[in-house]
């Protein structure tokens, strides 16, 4: 009787395994609700994602980066192609003068930005991304979703601790 148990464990086991989504989800259980992220796809090439104040009381938030050119260093995209793989992208690049734009959405309030996510899946700080897709450039038939994130600092001025600091995922589109 034991015996057959210990088969039985072990093969419902591996067969869950078996059965087990291979890419792990990040987790979306402890998203801020004060902050809501949409995400909308305008065209074959542009997104526009939208940060919204849902709470009662105004919240300091980045908004993006002043560079040469603009850099979103606090979203991320992640995408799902058609077979199940995931991929990463950032919108951030290299530069060498910058500085944060912080904005104070008052309640209901909102911040959007309008994105060539075509132009930056592609850039260098991508590229590995897409090589370890196997791919070259960025195909449509995607799902796309945006995360705003800022994390905690612990080293920074007081101005800048009262930024909100914390995560929140748009829903799934097509792209």
């Amino acid at each position: 009787m034991k015996k057959h148990f210990i088969f039985l464990a072990i093969n419902v086991f591996v067969i869950s395994c078996l059965h087990a989504n291979p890419v792990a989800l990040p987790d979306t259980t402890n998203q801020k609700k004060d902050l809501v992220v949409t995400l909308k796809v305008l065209n074959e090439s542009q997104i526009m994602i939208t940060v919204k104040n849902v709470s009662k009381k105004s919240i300091q938030a980045y908004s993006h980066v002043k560079s040469d050119e603009t850099h979103y260093d606090y979203f991320e995209i992640e995408a799902i192609t058609p077979d199940n793989d995931r991929m990463y992208f950032s919108l951030y690049g290299e530069r060498d003068k910058s500085a944060p734009v912080i904005v104070t959405l008052k309640p209901d309030e909102s911040f959007s930005h309008t994105i060539d996510f075509v132009q930056w899946a592609e850039r260098s700080i991508n590229k590995e991304t897409l090589k370890r897709a196997g791919l070259n450039y960025l195909p449509h038939g995607i799902k796309i979703r945006a995360k705003y994130l800022n994390s905690p600092c612990d080293n920074c001025s007081e101005a800048l601790k009262a930024v909100w600091t914390g995560y929140v995922y748009s829903e799934w589109v097509d792209f």
